[in-house]
């Protein structure tokens, strides 16, 4: 099957993945989040958990991301570097802050200039537009920010938009940019967590539609002549698998009820070349 596509991962908050969950969205950030991010300025510390996260999405049959990294280049860069070592297909987002009261320790001087290609947040829960209101009186609302300041094109992708109006979702729709739902966070931030049909909303097991948001859908995500071969080989069989497999199951059911014991040769042997089609199988 085509490998799958995670346009959300916050890679340096996968040393604490399914913990630290009892604390709102904006109280989490500067006592969990923050503090830890800041310890990513040490490379060594950086390398042990970036190569773990990498190694996990793709034994989980992750073999497109979008990451989250850090302020720090040097650390982000190495992210980077981790992710061609194993053979990931990714985008790696350096984060830009320079403003951070509450952990001041963990900011930059000025913030980079921004790119064309964005990956953000938006309206994920109602304090947090209450905060964005309050420091940017002079915007419509949360995506006018973002649009007056040309980040929101079709190279865009904003994670949760949990509380947006009608009026900023026909902007994001005008605007070709596209939503990461990420509904598992969403939940655990007790925001509300619907899709809307008039904007891509991207979830893990949308391969196709995710990898159009991110300009790749003509280079993988199926098995069409022409493209890359970027795929998981799945055992059906596989020891303690967590199915039972019927003459009738359709590849829906295989999608959405495998886990990593049903993937085969990853991570260190995902196929996403033609060359490597030999090798994989």
């Amino acid at each position: 099957m085509p490998g799958l596509v995670d346009t959300h991962i916050h890679a340096p908050q996968y040393l604490f993945a399914g913990t630290r969950v009892d604390l709102p969205l904006l109280q989490w950030l500067t006592t969990y989040t923050f503090p830890t991010e800041a310890k990513y300025k040490d490379n060594d510390f950086a390398e042990e958990v970036y190569t773990r996260v990498v190694r996990r999405t793709l034994k989980n049959g992750t073999t497109t991301a979008c990451y989250f990294a850090t302020i720090y280049t040097d650390t982000s860069l190495l992210l980077a570097d981790i992710i061609d070592k194993f053979g990931q297909r990714a985008f790696v987002g350096k984060v830009c802050m320079d403003m951070n009261d509450a952990v001041p320790h963990y900011k930059e001087t000025t913030a980079d200039s921004s790119v064309p290609e964005s990956l953000s947040h938006i309206s994920e829960t109602e304090e947090e537009l209450k905060v964005v209101e309050n420091m940017f009186p002079a915007y419509q609302n949360y995506t006018d920010l973002y649009d007056k300041n040309k980040l929101l094109t079709s190279k865009t992708v904003m994670a949760h938009a949990c509380h947006l109006s009608e009026e900023e979702l026909q902007l994001f729709n005008l605007r070709g940019a596209a939503v990461a739902h990420c509904p598992s966070s969403n939940f655990s931030c007790f925001s509300h967590s619907t899709l809307n049909p008039i904007v891509r909303s991207l979830l893990w097991t949308d391969s196709l539609f995710s990898l159009s948001a991110l300009g790749l859908d003509d280079v993988i995500g199926n098995f069409e002549v022409g493209k890359e071969f970027d795929a998981l080989l799945i055992n059906t069989k596989a020891s303690d698998s967590p199915f039972d497999l019927f003459s009738a199951d359709t590849f829906e059911y295989l999608r959405g009820c495998s886990s990593n014991k049903n993937c085969v040769n990853c991570p260190a042997d995902v196929c996403n070349s033609a060359q490597e089609v030999q090798r994989c199988f």
